[in-house]
Protein backbone atom coordinates (compact mmCIF):
# COMPACT_ATOMS: atom_id res chain seq x y z
CA UNK A 1 0.00 0.00 0.00
CA UNK A 2 2.43 2.32 1.07
CA UNK A 3 4.66 1.87 -2.88
CA UNK A 4 1.10 2.30 -4.20
CA UNK A 5 0.90 5.43 -2.86
CA UNK A 6 4.26 6.49 -2.94
CA UNK A 7 4.03 5.82 -6.95
CA UNK A 8 0.70 7.85 -7.36
CA UNK A 9 2.55 10.49 -5.10
CA UNK A 10 5.77 10.59 -7.57
CA UNK A 11 3.35 10.57 -10.98
CA UNK A 12 1.05 13.33 -9.65
CA UNK A 13 4.64 15.39 -9.30
CA UNK A 14 5.81 14.18 -12.10
CA UNK A 15 2.71 15.49 -14.16
CA UNK A 16 2.81 18.54 -12.23
CA UNK A 17 6.51 19.23 -13.31
CA UNK A 18 5.65 18.50 -16.79
CA UNK A 19 2.96 21.02 -17.23
CA UNK A 20 4.49 23.28 -15.60
CA UNK A 21 7.51 22.81 -18.48
CA UNK A 22 4.76 22.92 -21.08
CA UNK A 23 4.29 26.38 -19.46
CA UNK A 24 7.55 27.97 -19.84
CA UNK A 25 8.31 26.49 -23.05
CA UNK A 26 4.92 27.87 -24.49
CA UNK A 27 5.85 31.43 -22.48
CA UNK A 28 9.61 30.83 -24.57
CA UNK A 29 8.70 30.34 -28.47
CA UNK A 30 8.35 32.87 -31.05
CA UNK A 31 4.88 34.14 -32.33
CA UNK A 32 5.20 34.29 -36.29
CA UNK A 33 2.08 34.98 -37.84
CA UNK A 34 0.81 37.14 -41.52
CA UNK A 35 -0.79 40.05 -41.65
CA UNK A 36 -2.28 42.79 -43.65
CA UNK A 37 -0.82 46.37 -43.58
CA UNK A 38 -0.84 49.73 -44.92
CA UNK A 39 2.57 52.02 -45.61
CA UNK A 40 1.52 55.36 -45.80
CA UNK A 41 3.21 57.49 -49.24
CA UNK A 42 5.77 59.27 -46.75
CA UNK A 43 8.51 58.95 -44.15
CA UNK A 44 8.53 60.57 -40.75
CA UNK A 45 11.71 61.48 -38.60
CA UNK A 46 12.54 58.63 -36.21
CA UNK A 47 15.04 59.55 -32.88
CA UNK A 48 17.33 56.76 -32.38
CA UNK A 49 19.72 56.32 -29.18
CA UNK A 50 22.00 58.35 -31.48
CA UNK A 51 21.42 59.50 -34.74
CA UNK A 52 17.53 60.33 -36.25
CA UNK A 53 16.48 58.55 -39.60
CA UNK A 54 13.46 58.55 -41.71
CA UNK A 55 11.60 55.51 -41.07
CA UNK A 56 8.22 53.82 -42.33
CA UNK A 57 4.78 55.15 -41.51
CA UNK A 58 2.07 52.30 -41.05
CA UNK A 59 -1.20 51.89 -39.54
CA UNK A 60 0.69 49.48 -37.47
CA UNK A 61 2.79 51.27 -34.81
CA UNK A 62 5.30 48.79 -34.70
CA UNK A 63 6.30 48.66 -38.03
CA UNK A 64 8.99 51.19 -39.07
CA UNK A 65 11.12 49.02 -41.51
CA UNK A 66 9.98 45.99 -43.62
CA UNK A 67 12.65 43.40 -44.77
CA UNK A 68 12.41 42.62 -48.72
CA UNK A 69 10.59 46.23 -49.26
CA UNK A 70 11.71 48.74 -51.69
CA UNK A 71 9.52 51.98 -50.66
CA UNK A 72 9.40 54.31 -53.06
CA UNK A 73 8.06 58.15 -52.00
CA UNK A 74 4.47 58.86 -52.80
CA UNK A 75 2.34 55.56 -53.49
CA UNK A 76 0.46 54.30 -50.73
CA UNK A 77 1.11 50.40 -49.99
CA UNK A 78 -0.99 47.14 -49.06
CA UNK A 79 1.48 44.63 -47.87
CA UNK A 80 0.83 41.35 -46.81
CA UNK A 81 4.14 40.22 -44.33
CA UNK A 82 5.23 38.14 -41.80
CA UNK A 83 5.46 39.26 -38.20
CA UNK A 84 7.89 37.03 -35.98
CA UNK A 85 7.50 38.40 -31.98
CA UNK A 86 10.66 37.34 -30.08
CA UNK A 87 10.53 35.21 -27.08
CA UNK A 88 13.93 36.19 -26.23
CA UNK A 89 14.59 39.73 -27.71
CA UNK A 90 18.04 41.03 -27.70
CA UNK A 91 17.53 44.21 -25.46
CA UNK A 92 19.31 46.78 -27.99
CA UNK A 93 16.36 46.29 -31.02
CA UNK A 94 12.35 45.49 -31.11
CA UNK A 95 11.24 42.67 -30.18
CA UNK A 96 9.39 42.02 -33.69
CA UNK A 97 10.62 42.01 -37.22
CA UNK A 98 8.28 42.58 -40.86
CA UNK A 99 9.46 40.54 -44.00
CA UNK A 100 7.48 41.42 -46.98
CA UNK A 101 5.31 38.09 -48.04
CA UNK A 102 3.63 40.45 -51.39
CA UNK A 103 2.84 43.89 -52.38
CA UNK A 104 -0.96 43.32 -52.39
CA UNK A 105 -1.76 47.33 -53.58
CA UNK A 106 0.34 50.17 -54.57
CA UNK A 107 -1.53 53.35 -55.82
CA UNK A 108 0.05 56.65 -56.66
CA UNK A 109 -0.71 59.62 -53.95
CA UNK A 110 -0.78 63.59 -54.26
CA UNK A 111 -1.93 64.24 -51.03
CA UNK A 112 -0.03 66.70 -48.43
CA UNK A 113 2.20 65.52 -45.62
CA UNK A 114 4.13 67.72 -43.00
CA UNK A 115 7.68 66.17 -41.44
CA UNK A 116 10.16 67.36 -38.58
CA UNK A 117 13.24 68.76 -40.33
CA UNK A 118 16.07 69.54 -38.33
CA UNK A 119 19.29 69.94 -40.12
CA UNK A 120 21.73 67.33 -38.63
CA UNK A 121 22.24 63.26 -38.77
CA UNK A 122 23.62 62.49 -34.97
CA UNK A 123 22.43 63.59 -31.91
CA UNK A 124 26.04 63.48 -30.53
CA UNK A 125 27.58 65.15 -33.68
CA UNK A 126 25.35 68.14 -34.11
CA UNK A 127 28.14 69.42 -36.75
CA UNK A 128 27.18 66.56 -39.08
CA UNK A 129 23.94 67.49 -41.31
CA UNK A 130 21.13 66.05 -42.54
CA UNK A 131 20.06 67.91 -45.45
CA UNK A 132 22.00 68.18 -48.31
CA UNK A 133 22.02 70.46 -51.39
CA UNK A 134 21.97 68.70 -54.46
CA UNK A 135 21.66 71.70 -56.77
CA UNK A 136 19.42 75.51 -56.66
CA UNK A 137 16.65 74.59 -55.24
CA UNK A 138 16.61 70.62 -54.77
CA UNK A 139 17.94 68.90 -51.59
CA UNK A 140 18.18 65.41 -50.03
CA UNK A 141 16.82 64.92 -46.69
CA UNK A 142 18.82 62.03 -44.43
CA UNK A 143 19.52 60.53 -47.99
CA UNK A 144 16.21 59.36 -48.64
CA UNK A 145 14.11 61.79 -49.56
CA UNK A 146 15.03 64.53 -52.64
CA UNK A 147 12.69 67.50 -52.34
CA UNK A 148 12.41 71.04 -54.47
CA UNK A 149 11.93 74.25 -52.53
CA UNK A 150 10.17 76.95 -54.53
CA UNK A 151 12.14 80.67 -55.34
CA UNK A 152 9.67 82.13 -52.19
CA UNK A 153 10.54 79.59 -49.62
CA UNK A 154 14.50 79.56 -50.44
CA UNK A 155 15.58 81.90 -48.08
CA UNK A 156 13.67 80.97 -45.58
CA UNK A 157 14.41 77.32 -45.53
CA UNK A 158 18.16 77.80 -46.00
CA UNK A 159 18.43 79.88 -42.84
CA UNK A 160 16.43 77.70 -40.36
CA UNK A 161 18.58 74.60 -41.94
CA UNK A 162 22.42 76.82 -41.17
CA UNK A 163 20.56 77.64 -37.54
CA UNK A 164 19.50 73.58 -37.14
CA UNK A 165 16.06 75.02 -36.06
CA UNK A 166 13.54 72.18 -35.82
CA UNK A 167 10.50 72.93 -38.05
CA UNK A 168 7.81 71.56 -39.61
CA UNK A 169 7.64 70.91 -43.15
CA UNK A 170 4.65 70.40 -45.48
CA UNK A 171 5.17 68.92 -48.90
CA UNK A 172 3.19 67.85 -51.79
CA UNK A 173 3.81 65.01 -54.49
CA UNK A 174 3.43 66.44 -58.29
CA UNK A 175 2.30 64.15 -60.65
CA UNK A 176 5.52 62.87 -61.71
CA UNK A 177 6.21 61.72 -58.38
CA UNK A 178 8.60 64.66 -57.28
CA UNK A 179 8.21 66.01 -53.78
CA UNK A 180 7.54 69.82 -53.33
CA UNK A 181 7.84 71.71 -50.20
CA UNK A 182 4.63 74.14 -50.13
CA UNK A 183 5.24 75.84 -46.93
CA UNK A 184 6.99 75.93 -43.75
CA UNK A 185 6.08 76.07 -39.86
Amino acid sequence: MKKSITFLLILITLSAFTQEIEKISNIEKDIVREQTIIIEPYMKLSNGAFFMSLTLVSDNPYVDYVKGFDFEWGYRYQLKVKETIFANPPQDVSDRTFELIEVVLQTPSLEEFEMILINEFYLSNPKEESISKIKTGLYRYHDTMEFNVPPKLRAEFDRKMKRKIFCKGHFVFDKHGKINLVRIE
